[in-house]
């Protein structure tokens, strides 16, 4: 039956594929948006040059190489240091950004980094007898190094040719995220039968959920949201907890909705998910998304408050004491995204004056004044502007969601795919 189930899928896929194949290959841009959003909220005008300057452009400048290797190892002056080994995240990761660049700036430049970076990706990384299964890493010279199943960094596949198809209509970008969905195998993943990919851990299944977001929006396949609505069903079920509002960071294989005893929470991941769960809703996923979504915001937001900074420790345990105290940049940039997203677009007028002062605080501590990029953290002046996990990904997520929800207008559309 397993293998049945699989047929019909690869054969709505080539149905799929040779659907949005005839209808071109080029985007059909909406125009681009003013600096309208600046005169809205000045507050926030700053974003786009952040991204362009402090973002893209270094990561185009300085670490893609003409062959469309991406290396991410970068000093604080972005100059590259040490040797360079090229990953599922940091290759993917890179493709996003690029694509976020053109969709922000229109300029074909970025377009074609993306293709150049997605090109490799699709030439260098995969396993050659088995579609839609990608080596974790490889060399400078292109060789693969790791082999390993990573099924986090196959998620970020997907997130980068999910983006990639949309900016490009490159058919090529959406069979790869299509294979590496198959791959993914959703529902036995659910149920514990995957053990390649295990669901236990927030992170895996929160960016899996991401990803299939994204790869559907790109797609309106009903399959890819059949998988989709499961997957949020699931993390719902599983890891939010109703009573304090909050997702915890790892579940039990038990079926009795059990956690990990002595576990964590880690505040960025906690509003992330409630920021994909609303989003989710923006697509036609069911409302009910929202009481976790703006429970979790409301216990994420409560605890940052708590800071005269108005910032993020990492973790915190079960009863909201913090656990790790690093303020790390990540969690401030999805705290930024969640704040806004809910005070701006579910109308969460008691999160305003919370971002908008968040706001100010995250940019004089973390965004490099100098020489663009964004800090570790607040004190980590000489530490490096890029490496494996700092790519840029979560820096632009926060920048484009607060661009479109204070009126900016993309190359491909009204939105981006998240």
């Amino acid at each position: 039956m397993k293998y049945r189930w699989r047929s019909l899928i690869e054969f709505a896929l080539l149905a799929l594929l040779v659907e949005l194949a005839m209808t071109g290959c080029d985007a059909r841009p909406e125009g681009l948006g003013t600096t309208a959003m600046a005169r809205a909220n000045p507050g926030v005008g700053w974003l786009e040059q952040d991204l362009m300057t402090g973002v893209v452009d270094p990561g185009l400048k300085h670490g893609l190489r003409p062959d469309g290797f991406y290396q991410p190892n970068l000093g604080q002056d972005w100059t590259p240091v040490g040797p360079q080994t090229g990953t599922l995240i940091s290759q993917s990761r890179i493709i996003y950004v690029l694509a976020m660049g053109y969709e922000v700036s229109g300029e074909r430049r970025y377009l074609d980094a993306m293709k150049l970076a997605a090109d490799y990706l699709l030439t260098r990384f995969p396993d050659a007898g088995a579609p839609g299964r990608w080596a974790r890493a490889v060399s400078e010279d292109g060789h693969v190094v790791n082999r390993d199943f990573h099924a986090y960094g196959h998620a970020h596949v997907i997130l980068a040719f999910a983006h990639a198809y949309k900016v490009s209509r490159d058919p090529r970008y959406l069979e790869a995220a299509m294979q590496t969905w198959l791959v993914l195998d959703v529902p036995s993943a659910v149920a514990g039968r995957n053990p390649q990919y295990d669901m236990r851990g927030l992170n895996v299944a929160m960016h899996t959920f991401e990803a299939l977001l994204a790869l559907f929006k790109a797609t309106d396949s009903k399959l890819v949201r059949n998988d989709l609505k499961l997957l949020g069903d699931f993390v719902v079920l599983r890891f939010f907890d109703p009573k304090h509002g909050y997702f915890v960071e790892e579940i039990t294989a038990a079926p009795d909705r059990s956690v990990q005893p002595d576990g964590e929470v880690r505040l960025g991941h906690s509003i992330e998910m409630a920021f994909l769960l609303s989003r989710a809703v923006d697509a036609g996923l069911p409302e009910s998304y929202l009481v976790p979504a703006n429970a979790s915001v409301s216990y994420v937001a409560h605890l940052a408050a708590q800071d005269s900074r108005g910032i993020l420790p990492h973790t915190v345990d079960y009863a909201g004491r913090v656990r790790d105290a690093e303020p790390i940049w990540w969690s401030q940039t999805e705290l930024l995204r969640g704040l806004a997203h809910f005070a701006l677009h579910r109308g969460r007028n008691d999160l305003r004056a919370q971002l908008d002062s968040t706001l100010k605080s995250v940019r004089a501590l973390y965004v490099d004044p100098v020489r663009g990029g964004w800090y570790r953290t607040p004190g980590a002046r000489d530490k490096n502007k890029g490496e494996e996990w700092k790519v840029g990904y979560h820096v632009a997520m926060m920048e484009t969601e607060i661009m479109r929800l204070t009126g900016k207008t993309f190359r491909s559309g009204a939105e981006v795919l998240l």
